[in-house]
């Protein structure tokens, strides 16, 4: 990379060779990226080296450059164009090479931003190298892993060269349950030595006073004025800006960090996130309500904390309102949020930095009750006399963030789609699984609750055991959904777990006359790092229940503690299957009932089934 005099010059070297048939696909094959509006890319070198000699490759006129939008399924537009080289002739164990420049750096970043490598990846290295070259005068900041050797510096008439080399790089991991502001691969950050206040003065300028707004925005201000209080208000400037204003950036050139005009905006009824939280700080700004956009990264956690200051180091704008003495943080591109102030939750983003006069240091982003993410899943089954049918009532009643989630997706899923999706589910489980009564569902936006009400009815429900006895079975879905075993665990990278949620999923049988339950009373609890889960069994009066308890703890599990997650887990695992052990208590009933299972086991034989009845339900 070079700094030098304002330059900004990333060269890559980049050899490659593919010791399997396997690896001819990655050495067949090269994509440059580079933004057009402000880069230029040189390709100095294609070339093979095949028995000791090297070939040339290098043929311009059958480069071809596409315009390949890689966020664009994300509603976003970046204007990256990529150059596509194709190798013809390549064979195991050549080595291919390729080096190339891309000059030119965002203008809009006026030098704010980072430069970063990371050693190691997905297949062995022989040998990295990074070298950067600085102005004389320059005091660059490393950051760097701990994992990545010292860098060594030199100063010279041609200016200060800072260069981090290490060879023999095993394969590191990629794929894994990791937080969002883990990289698997070691990084190391350069920066010119700078100050967050050094930042903030740079945001500032990109949020200049809102021009005047449309007519008919300021006619919803005037009505929203009138409300009685000031968290009605925002709530109301808040919900439309997230559902009206659909999200879609323009992140080309200066657009990439700079917002549009309010007013422009609201017109198109589009915008990405730094042109919605502009639009939202100028309509609570007319409402007399104290708020400003605020820098922050959607990896959240500890991303921006552990980068040097720059511009780079954000991705994303939300905003932080004042309100008394309490500070808020909306983030205005979610969309599904109701209820109070207080429940329209935003992402644990860490460190922001708000863009606001005085501001020369991050501030930690707090989360409100909204985020908790909360299921109550009632699973009620009535046992037909004859235990050859049974009835499934599910309610499930969700609040906070998972309100949000479950409305998102009924937005998007009608009725029927819905209704069979779920049944769909069930019949994984049971073999003959018909809708009862249709799907219910009651939203409360005033309380950021939603109640979803499923009724089945269930054939031939129980599976025969050993000794007259039956089982009914069951899962406490919700909660497993929460402890599967993480990837990549054994690693002992970070591990990543949805938080805050807390669950309670409870299973009830009601036994008809002439049944009894032939399990046992019991409470099993269960402490471990970044979770706690109860399973209590019990019986009262006719009814048995099974009552599943899940709390998350904390977002992210790391060091040893891993292995006590991942072997908790696994105990968890075990005890959200559960199966009713039941009986019929009346002799005769029972000789019957086997009786009857018997020649039903005949005759399917007689039929050519090769296996009975019984064997048939177990598996």
């Amino acid at each position: 990379m070079d700094r030098r005099q304002g330059r900004h010059t990333i060269y890559r070297d980049f050899v490659f060779q593919p010791l399997t048939q396997t690896g001819l696909a990655d050495a067949s094959k090269y994509q440059i990226g580079f933004l057009p509006d402000f880069q230029s890319l040189t390709i100095h070198r294609v070339e093979v080296r095949r028995d000791g000699a090297w070939s040339t490759r290098l043929k311009p006129g059958a480069i071809t450059l596409a315009r390949r939008e890689t966020d664009f399924e994300s509603d976003m537009s970046t204007g990256e164009v990529s150059a596509l080289i194709v190798l013809d002739d390549v064979r195991v164990g050549d080595v291919v090479r390729i080096s190339y420049s891309v000059d030119g750096a965002n203008p809009v970043l006026a030098g704010l931003d980072t430069d970063v490598a990371t050693f190691g990846g997905s297949s062995p290295l022989l040998r990295e190298r990074m070298r950067l070259l600085f102005d004389s005068d320059a005091r660059p900041v490393v950051v760097r892993d701990p994992r990545i050797p010292s860098e060594h510096v030199q100063d010279s008439a041609a200016g200060k060269s800072i260069a981090i080399e290490q060879g023999d790089l095993k394969p590191v991991a990629q794929e894994g349950s990791y937080p969002d502001w883990f990289i698997p691969s070691p990084r190391v950050i350069v920066a010119a030595q700078r100050s967050w206040k050094d930042v903030a003065l740079w945001a500032r300028d990109l949020y200049p006073a809102p021009k005047p707004l449309p007519d008919d925005l300021e006619e919803l201000i005037r009505q929203w004025s009138k409300l009685p209080d000031q968290e009605s208000r925002i709530v109301h400037a808040l919900e439309t800006v997230q559902d009206q204003v659909r999200y879609f950036g323009v992140e080309i050139g200066e657009s990439s960090h700079r917002p549009a005009e309010p007013a422009d905006v609201w017109r198109k009824r589009a915008g990405d996130c730094k042109d919605k939280a502009r639009l939202l700080v100028a309509i609570l700004t007319r409402m007399g309500v104290a708020a400003e956009p605020a820098l922050v990264s959607s990896r959240g956690g500890r991303w921006v904390d552990d980068q040097p200051p720059s511009a780079s180091a954000f991705d994303h704008v939300i905003v932080r309102v004042h309100l008394g003495a309490r500070m808020l943080w909306l983030d205005p591109t979610r969309s599904g949020q109701r209820g109070s102030l207080d429940d329209h939750a935003v992402s644990d983003f860490g460190g922001a930095l708000p863009i606001a006069e005085g501001v020369d240091r991050l501030t930690h982003v707090t989360q409100t009750a909204g985020a908790l993410s909360r299921w109550q899943v009632d699973e009620h089954y009535r046992l037909d006399a004859d235990g050859q049918r049974a009835q499934m009532v599910v309610t499930t009643d969700v609040s906070g963030v998972a309100a949000e989630s479950l409305r998102n997706r009924l937005a998007n899923t009608d009725r029927d789609t819905l209704q069979k999706d779920y049944r769909d589910y069930y019949a994984k489980r049971f073999k003959q699984v018909s809708v009862a009564d249709p799907i219910q569902v009651r939203d409360d936006p005033a309380k950021n609750t939603i109640d979803v009400v499923e009724t089945y009815q269930i054939e031939d429900p129980l599976i025969d055991l050993e000794g007259g006895l039956r089982g009914l079975e069951t899962e406490a879905d919700t909660i497993e959904n929460f402890v599967r075993q993480p990837e990549g665990s054994s690693n002992h990278y970070p591990v990543a777990l949805n938080h805050p949620v807390q669950i309670e999923q409870r299973i009830e049988l009601d036994l008809p006359a002439g049944w009894k339950w032939e399990g046992e009373s019991i409470h099993r609890s269960i402490e471990i790092p970044g979770m706690s889960y109860s399973l209590s069994a019990a019986q009262k009066d006719s009814q048995i229940s099974f009552v599943h308890d899940y709390r998350s703890t904390s977002a992210t599990v790391t060091g040893n503690d891993i292995d006590r997650l991942v072997a908790g887990e696994q105990q968890i695992d075990e005890l959200v299957s559960r199966r009713f052990l039941i009986s019929m208590t009346d002799p005769a009933k029972s000789r019957d009932d086997r009786l009857n299972r018997l020649v039903k086991g005949i005759l399917d034989n007689g039929s050519g089934n090769s296996s009975s009845a019984a064997d048939d339900k177990g598996k």
